[in-house]
């Protein structure tokens, strides 16, 4: 068994829990996101776009943060618990740009019990004292100060236990800078003591609301109060206290929310409630945010529906008068919700995209709210017609992919490129995303040109402008300048010579121009220009040139060096004749701290690149050289200064890039002193030769690499990316920047001129994105072969075409049909003066075994739907798969109808099937009614394989209904010729829900619910199912793949992956005949579990729920892998190494990693992915790859122990990567 070697190709896209804190700047307000396992830092720019700065893996199950600030600081710290069982408190290094650990203290186990505090997290106001609280039980508070040299001190953990308590909810209240309180949702279970009696239980049932009071001078917290409150009681708000505002909190109870406070008389205030939702209906708060503003402040609550209230606090002298709550806006359901002093609202959505939102207005005119002085007090009715929101404007989204619920990798549109298609989301928010290998690209202009241009340059009209000021187009034998404004316009007197070929435009560090062409060199200054001319019988081959200087070459192979001085004139300053004839050439750019650059690069037809030198005492001196292979030439070659590198991103790295005609890229690093070329890396691009452009990429610069592909080349976070472009194939690009984009390209590609802009820089996929309807459960890919047509006419050539078929449904909602009804019965009950919107109803609900289901047809090309099968009233559609059965192309579908998901007995469960034509018109053949629910269905050999219940079974197609030729029952064992039938358990080869299939020539792989994976032998003769191997361990699997005939990946409901392997003396005749022979001894193994066993190959905790896993190719040319998804929107991958050497170097590279960076969260890495098992045969590449972001002092410390170089150890880890993706 190889060992693999683990990446995340994508990191985790849910948000957890969000705050919001002053960490890198005191003037600055960030977002931090805890996003299951990883930590993320947010800011928001001026156009209101969200940016991450801080990303990374604390190799631990982040349960709460929260911010809190010393008394009299300007930064907040940042609180951490995770299943470490230690609190964490970071503070964010702004001259490493990342999260430093200041404390680590100790104070339970690890993992996430229920008795070890963690679960929720409660901070002081003023920032001296949190306190952690366990769902049950342990409580701790730690005081917060600081030291004499103004250091964060943290106290001993105080207990504050409470035995046979449970803890819904904490939170800490503003008492301005009396002794720390903290209030606390508890529910006493002292006296049930296993006794279920209704009076009992009732007793029981009453919730309290307990102030803990941490006093300050005796270093001890006492319980003050403890009060009973509504058993409903489910979320505490703290109020605003001190000169802020009345103080006390507001507990949030099914329909209406209390405010408390001690000494205070109790007010109660309904929530307005949807017009559609009747008296009996509950309604809940999911998430909650006070924001305080300079002389009021105010709190937004959010109830289960997505619909936000607003609730002001009407006080006087510390005695609140009344309380109004008011509808303010409907958003996404959120996770958590965040305020920005700068007037906008983050809102983390439990599924689908998370929303960035600026405030327009505070809702003040809004007329539907509740007061607590209502006659009815929390029994009052107010309702409201919700709407899309008026008070909030969208500015910016947060990709996610969380849940994933199902992954098909394949290249369904023929693009040579494996693509992931993903059914993600839940009800309403559902989506079919498309993940393309790649850069994401935001076209904003595409203008057809008169011709096909050769080259494209952008000028700024003045070095001081931000913008670009003209677009020069280059034609064979004309140029076209265009100037950009508010509208691109052609420029007729320009001063540049527009009857040529322009192989060079720059605008120079003086405003000055330059035109290189064929002819010479035009220099155009305060509207004067001066030009200069080659030789008789010379002309210009190729040129290059940055803002002070010029080297051209001309036919014979001679260079000439220019400079421009400081009278602004162009001077030749060096010529010398290399005797070859130069192809291309390129001037490095001048540095921000130098007035010259010091290289330039050239190379003809002796197939060698120069380095050489343009100091003034070397004169065009050979420094270095790059040999070529003998089969390739070189295209185009770049000198490339990318800044921004390493650990605090101040390093810069200057870069010698060639282009050879072959599609192949090769990269050096040149030594800014000597010009000696090391580390060479090549990489293939494409089919086309390989040419370069230098653009702006952020605040820095990069290179555009152009094939048959375009790809870009930058820095990102202090790393470095070389990442395909996803768009049409451009053969010049340069950097445009405009009052709407600042940072943009302009291309030419065929005869058009394009403006577009990259998105999500750092990221290895770019989004496709589809609505569905219901909650996505299967995809299945619809191959079939399509006529391709002349004109309406018939070729006779077919082609490959794919549709994605997607099944849908969700329990307590309504069908389509009873959702139109609703909607025009809404409409008929509407206050006058109003108007009915359309009204997302997918949060409707409709009650127990009713469901909404469809079967949707998508084609991947268009996203758009090319067929929507509705199913029966309350069938509920759960698997699907395409499979050719007696030649036809068929769409079966597992369906139920009534679920009941308390009891599954009872339900009426079918296999429908379809038929479907080279267009995809989709046909209704019959339905099969099956004694279980089949969760899973595979297409075998020309049949149909369906996992019904514990059983699996085979199909063949019949006129009427499916025909079963062959079943293994995982329920029971069948005794021959003794009439007896034993149950199966684990360990004999039972099953309980077949809920995957496999399979592997005569071999069949079966997933179970929670009975990991069992392997049968189909016998095509006696048509007979038969065991052949079993695992040992229960596993709750949640998604598999074959890797070959002997082997199965897996992974499980506790965050596992793990590789089995069926061994070698395992056969299944020995097991047939036993079942078979008669005889109750030769039975007996069987039936005691005895049998052959998976041996384990691998295993591997990923930290995150696995719904998916696929063995599959990304892109052409790069290795094989395992590619699997997960519930919180991450990707990941395990690769095979290659060589012995590089499985050495990352395997020390591990363990020194582990060492000198130990995660942020204090859990330790080993452990962590070890979680309930011990690592196997997989090297975790997120660690190593943390390598690239330490410093450079220990990056040398840990190299010599490996023995290797820093560079080595970087260009390792690179590879691998570039082998995946």
């Amino acid at each position: 068994m190889p060992i693999l070697y683990h990446l995340t190709l994508k990191k985790p896209t849910a948000v957890v829990t969000a705050v919001v804190g002053n960490f890198s700047n005191s003037k600055k307000q960030e977002i931090a996101l805890a996003r299951g396992h990883t930590l993320e830092l947010l800011q928001a720019d001026d156009q209101g776009k969200l940016n991450c700065v801080y990303s990374t893996e604390v190799y631990g199950i982040i349960r709460c943060i929260a911010p809190f600030r010393l008394t009299g600081a300007s930064r907040d710290y940042l609180v951490v618990t995770s299943d470490s069982g230690r609190i964490v408190i970071l503070e964010f290094n702004t001259a490493k740009n990342n999260f430093d650990r200041v404390h680590c203290e100790t104070y339970g186990k690890s993992g996430n019990r229920r008795i070890v505090p963690g679960h929720f997290l409660g901070v002081d106001p003023k920032g001296r004292a949190l306190m952690l609280a366990a769902l049950e039980r342990q409580k701790f508070v730690y005081i917060l100060n600081r030291d004499n040299k103004s250091n964060l001190t943290i106290s001993s953990p105080l207990e504050a236990h409470k035995s046979h308590s449970i803890c819904h909810y904490l939170t800490g209240i503003d008492v301005g800078f009396d002794n720390p309180i903290f209030v606390t949702i508890e529910q006493n279970y002292a006296t049930v003591n296993g006794d279920l009696s209704s009076s009992s239980v009732g007793d029981e049932s009453k919730k309290y609301l307990s102030f803990w009071e941490m006093d300050l001078g005796l270093n001890h917290v006492t319980k003050k109060i403890s009060m009973q409150t509504d058993a409903t009681a489910h979320m505490l708000v703290p109020i605003c206290g001190g000169t802020d505002g009345p103080g006390g909190v507001l507990v949030c109870c099914e329909n209406y929310l209390i405010y408390t406070k001690p000494d205070h008389p109790e007010l109660c205030c309904a929530y307005p409630r949807r017009l559609e939702c009747s008296q009996d209906t509950g309604i809940l708060i999911n998430a909650w945010v006070v924001h305080k503003m300079v002389d009021f402040f105010f709190i937004l609550l959010q109830t289960e529906y997505g619909d936000l209230l607003k609730v002001e606090i009407v006080s006087n002298d510390q005695t609140v008068k009344e309380i109004v709550c008011r509808y303010f806006d409907t958003v996404p359901i959120a996770n958590s919700l965040c305020v920005l002093k700068t007037g906008y609202l983050f809102v983390g959505s439990e599924f689908g995209n998370h929303c960035f939102y600026q405030f327009i207005s505070l809702g003040n005119d809004e007329t539907t709210a509740c007061t607590s002085l209502h006659p009815e007090g929390g029994n009052a009715i107010v309702a409201f017609n919700p709407r899309s929101p008026k008070n909030l404007l969208l500015v910016d989204e947060l990709t996610s992919l969380s849940p994933v619920v199902d992954m098909k990798i394949a290249d369904a549109r023929g693009l040579d490129t494996s693509e992931i298609y993903l059914a993600c989301g839940r009800g309403s928010r559902s989506t079919f995303q498309i993940l393309r290998p790649g850069i994401s690209v935001e076209e904003l202009a595409n203008n057809e040109l008169p011709g096909y241009p050769r080259y494209v340059f952008s000028l700024k009209d003045k070095n001081a402008d931000d913008c670009v000021g003209y677009i020069i187009v280059v034609f064979e034998g004309n140029t076209l300048v265009l100037s950009v404004g508010d509208a691109v316009e052609e420029v007729s007197n320009s001063f540049f010579n527009t009857e040529t070929t322009t192989l060079c435009a720059m605008l120079m560090y003086d405003d000055s121009f330059i035109q290189i062409h064929e002819g010479g060199i035009r220099h155009i200054i305060d509207n004067h220009v001066s030009e200069w001319k080659p030789p008789t019988s010379k002309r210009i081959k190729c040129c290059s040139a940055n803002t002070r200087q010029i080297l051209i070459a001309l036919s014979g192979g001679e260079v000439i060096y220019f400079e421009i001085d400081e009278s602004h004139a162009l001077v030749e300053i060096f010529k010398r004749n290399f005797g070859v004839d130069i192809t291309c050439m390129a001037i490095q750019a001048v540095p921000t701290d130098r007035v010259y650059s010091s290289f330039g690069a050239i190379s003809g037809l002796d197939n060698v690149v120069k380095l050489i030198s343009l100091e003034k005492e070397k004169g065009l001196k050979q420094l270095s050289t790059q040999l070529l292979p003998n089969n390739a030439t070189a295209e185009s070659v770049c000198i490339a200064q990318i800044d921004s590198l390493g650990h605090m991103r101040r390093n810069s790295s200057l870069f010698l890039v060639v282009g050879l005609n072959t599609g192949v890229m090769i990269r050096s690093n040149i030594d800014a002193i000597t010009g000696a070329l090391s580390d060479q890396h090549s990489r293939f691009l494409g089919a086309r030769a390989v040419r370069f452009s230098l653009v702006k990429v952020g605040d820095g610069m990069g290179f555009m690499a152009m094939s048959d592909k375009s790809w870009l080349c930058y820095a990102h976070q202090g790393k470095l990316f070389t990442s395909y472009i996803n768009y049409d194939m451009v053969e010049h690009v340069a950097s445009f920047c405009s009052s709407h984009c600042s940072d943009g390209f302009v291309a030419i590609s065929g005869n058009s001129l394009r403006i577009y802009r990259c998105l999500n820089l750092g990221q290895e996929f770019s989004q496709s994105v589809a609505p569905l309807t219901y909650t996505p459960r299967k995809i299945s890919i619809l191959p079939s072969l399509s006529p391709i047509t002349d004109n309406g006419t018939e070729t006779g050539v077919t082609k490959n075409r794919h549709m994605l078929a997607i099944v849908e449904c969700d329990h307590n909602t309504y069908d389509e049909l009873t959702r139109t009804e609703i909607k025009k019965g809404l409409e008929n009950i509407m206050p006058e003066g109003e108007q009915a919107e359309d009204v997302e109803l997918g949060l409707y609900k409709a009650g127990e075994g009713k469901w909404g289901s469809c079967v949707r047809i998508i084609d991947p090309t268009t996203l758009s739907t090319a067929a929507k099968l509705l199913l029966d009233t309350d069938e509920a559609a759960i698997s699907c798969c395409a499979c050719d059965l007696e030649g036809y192309r068929c769409l079966a579908v597992g369906t139920v109808t009534g679920w009941n998901l308390a009891n599954s007995n009872s339900n009426s469960c079918h296999i429908r099937m379809y038929a479907y034509g080279p267009n995809f018109e989709i046909t209704f053949l019959h339905s099969t009614k099956v004694t279980g629910i089949p969760r899973a269905l595979l297409a075998y050999e020309g049949r149909l394989l369906a996992g019904v219940g514990p059983d699996v079974i085979l199909y063949a197609l019949g006129k009427r209904q499916l025909l079963k030729k062959a079943e293994y029952r995982g329920g029971v064992i069948d005794i021959q010729g003794y009439g007896v039938a034993t149950p199966r358990t684990i360990g004999n080869g039972g099953l309980f829900g077949v809920m995957w299939l496999g399979a592997s020539g005569n071999r069949i792989f079966v997933g179970d619910i929670r009975e990991s994976i069992t392997v049968l032998k189909f016998d095509e003769q006696m048509a007979k199912l038969s065991l052949i191997c079993d695992d040992i361990r229960p596993r709750w699997i949640t998604g598999a793949t074959v890797l070959d005939h002997h082997t199965v990946a897996l992974v499980d409901k506790f965050d596992t992956f793990a590789v089995c392997r069926v061994p070698s003396e395992a056969s299944a005749s020995n097991l047939s005949s036993a079942l078979n022979s008669g005889s109750l001894e030769a039975v007996m193994p069987t039936i005691l579990g005895v049998g052959n066993k998976f041996e384990q190959e691998a295993q591997f905790h990923l930290g995150d729920l696995s719904t998916c896993i696929d063995k599959v190719t990304l892109c052409s040319g790069c290795t094989e892998a395992v590619v699997y998804a997960t519930i919180l929107g991450s990707i990941g991958a395990l690769i095979p190494f290659i060589s012995s050497d590089e499985l050495d170097t990352l395997q020390h590279l591990e363990l020194l990693m582990a060492n000198e960076n130990p995660p942020l969260s204090g859990r330790e890495h080993s452990i962590y992915r070890s979680y309930y098992g011990p690592v196997q045969h997989v090297i975790d590449g997120d660690l190593c790859e943390e390598f690239e972001s330490l410093d450079s002092i220990t990056q040398s410390r840990i190299a010599a122990k490996i023995d290797k170089t820093v560079t080595e150890i970087i260009k390792k880890l690179r590879d691998i990567r570039s082998r995946l993706i």
